[in-house]
């Protein structure tokens, strides 16, 4: 698969990705900073260390995912998927927060989500993403060069 098809591939893959690590990431803020008895440096510690964490499962769940379609290169894709979805992410919560829009959780998910998705489709179009030679010839001859 190529072009369009491994992009939206690609697309679905980090959305569910992004779903997953955000999805994961509601517990582990529930549980370290909503009760009243700890403070704000233990809530902060503890989303800072889970979150690389739950990324790298993400990245891995990810190329997982794409390994089964076998649209992609997996790794390549999913960690560099992972890694534009951060600036990404970013900048909607840095839009909505000067907007002053007050968003819900749902709203949340799928700021992450579309995050995601957009950062494994523009990973998905990296010259070497494909896997192979661009020409479709995987083997040296195939392509009318001696072998």
């Amino acid at each position: 698969m190529r072009g369009l098809s491994a992009m939206l591939v690609a697309a679905m893959v980090g959305a569910l990705c992004g779903a997953g690590v955000f999805v994961a990431l509601v517990p582990v803020r529930q549980i370290a900073c909503v009760s009243p008895t700890t403070t704000g440096l233990f809530c902060l510690s503890a989303m800072y260390l889970m979150t690389p964490f739950l990324m790298g499962v993400g990245v891995v769940a990810g190329w997982g995912l794409l390994r089964l379609t076998g649209a992609v290169a997996g790794w390549l894709t999913s960690m560099v998927g992972m890694v534009f979805a951060l600036p990404l992410l970013y900048a909607g919560t840095v839009l909505l927060g000067h907007a002053k829009i007050a968003v819900s959780t749902g709203g949340l998910l799928g700021l992450v989500t579309s995050s995601a998705a957009v950062g494994f489709a523009l990973a998905s179009l990296l010259p070497d993403a494909h896997g192979g030679r661009r020409d479709g010839a995987e083997h040296p001859g195939k392509d009318g060069t001696a072998a």
